[in-house]
């Protein structure tokens, strides 16, 4: 946790991020990307989603998973008492 803290502190010491108290509940923190920090997601984030797109399911592979889990509850309805 501890971490985690020095990192946002970081981010907010480079502008990057702003840190308000939560009107909500006073130990949450609101954050917020300033203008600098929306910078580099705005430049990183679309070449970090195209490294991690991931195919679709073709048509007959949609239908799988839905059948598994039937299947796993249906053995799980016997064994429930």
């Amino acid at each position: 946790m501890i971490g985690r803290v020095r990192r946002l502190a970081r981010l907010e010491a480079g502008g990057l991020i702003s840190r308000t108290a939560s009107r909500r509940y006073r130990r949450e923190v609101d954050l917020r990307l300033t203008e600098a920090g929306r910078e580099p997601i705005d430049r990183l984030f679309p070449a970090r989603l195209g490294r991690e797109r991931v195919a679709p399911p073709e048509p007959d592979e949609r239908e799988k998973p839905g059948e598994l889990l039937a299947k796993v509850l249906k053995s799980l309805a016997g064994s429930v008492r």
